[in-house]
């Protein structure tokens, strides 16, 4: 007897019901992903290096974004938002299909209420 997968995996959602993802890490699309902010800094601040390197070791197969620290999504207001917008923006500009994120709550959150 083989045992029954569950009803959604991890890696499986839609889109339209994002408020009722739980809190966890998740595989999203990335283009579900939207910024909170309206521009990017061209380093990231902690070691001052500039995101064009992490955008040309992730195109040549250096880096995976697995191995870098996971983009924080909130569910709010009918969108997945991200918190590192950085990183999402190296792996936008890769056009990367889906990516590893931790889906947190908005309300938890103090990053984003400088947002609202």
């Amino acid at each position: 007897m083989t045992a029954a997968l569950p009803a959604a995996l991890p890696w499986d959602y839609d889109v339209r019901k994002g408020q009722e993802m739980p809190p966890g890490i998740r595989l999203l699309r990335v283009t579900d992903i939207a910024f909170t902010q309206k521009q990017v800094n061209d380093s990231f601040s902690h070691e001052q290096r500039p995101i064009l390197e992490l955008i040309e070791s992730v195109l040549s197969g250096a880096a995976h974004p697995r191995d870098i620290p996971l983009i924080r999504v909130a569910w709010h207001q009918g969108q997945f938002w991200a918190i590192d917008n950085r990183r999402l923006f190296c792996y936008k500009h890769c056009r990367l299909e889906r990516l590893p994120v931790e889906v947190i709550r908005w309300e938890d959150q103090h990053e984003f209420d400088s947002w609202m």
